[in-house]
């Protein structure tokens, strides 16, 4: 068992016992062009309630251009005022395609029924370069209608600034049951290798579904085209299984 599965596992076990809200499973898989070989992503995570907060630990593990990295994340969500405030803290050990941490605030507030705003600040360093990027969003909420939108900038040691806006829109027909069409554009960071780390203009598009076939549990999928500049371009689907315990 690798030091990230234990952890995994104990705080795992730790949010069992501190009335945990759900567990998550998901799996990612893409599959590019150029020569490259598919990506594959599996995580699994747990959300639990503390007195005034709520707190969601995550395993993940990752294989993009034939490396495999593994990542474990901490956050909680605090509500202060009329905000309310996630910090995150993600660690690789190996960190061969992801960043070996990165830190991340989020806080949101509703400005008035129907509008929700978000702001978002983000740290990741990896083995020799760090990324800053800041972001804004807005949720829009009109009757069985959700449209989110986000901005977002950064920049990018030794290589400059990026950018990307994104929107997407949702039709609910329940609570646990919506469609939803998002598309995406702009700069983005990728690491083809431990070392190199490259910004290039990206372009996206995904549809997502989610329904509730059993009382207790949720099922979400996406599927995803994702033009990364003259790299590759890519198609993907995920599915996650939510079960509210």
């Amino acid at each position: 068992m690798s030091r990230f599965t234990f952890i995994f596992c104990l705080s795992l076990i730790s949010s069992l016992t501190a009335n945990a809200q759900y567990l998550e499973f998901s799996a990612t898989h893409d599959d590019l062009n150029n020569g490259y070989a598919p990506w594959d992503d599996q995580w699994i995570s747990a959300e639990f309630k503390a007195r005034h907060s709520h707190w969601n630990v995550q395993y993940r593990q990752t294989n993009r251009y034939d490396l495999t990295d593994q990542q474990v994340r901490l956050s909680g969500t605090r509500s202060l005022s009329r905000w309310d405030n996630t910090l995150s803290l993600d660690y690789s050990h190996s960190h061969r395609v992801l960043p070996e941490l990165t830190f991340a605030w989020r806080g949101s507030t509703s400005l008035h029924d129907g509008i929700v705003t978000s702001t978002m600040v983000t740290r990741s360093i990896y083995t020799n370069s760090v990324t800053d990027q800041a972001a804004l969003g807005a949720e829009i909420y009109s009757g069985p209608l959700l449209f989110i939108t986000s901005f977002s900038t950064g920049l990018v040691q030794d290589a400059g600034p990026i950018y990307a806006g994104s929107i997407t829109s949702r039709l609910y027909f329940n609570e646990n049951t919506f469609i939803a069409l998002g598309v995406s554009s702009g700069q983005e960071v990728e690491r083809i290798n431990s070392r190199n780390i490259l910004t290039m203009k990206t372009r996206a598009t995904h549809l997502d579904f989610m329904l509730r076939p059993l009382k207790q549990t949720e099922v979400f999928c996406s599927f995803s085209y994702h033009q990364q500049g003259e790299l590759y371009a890519k198609r993907g689907a995920t599915i996650s299984l939510r079960h509210h315990l």
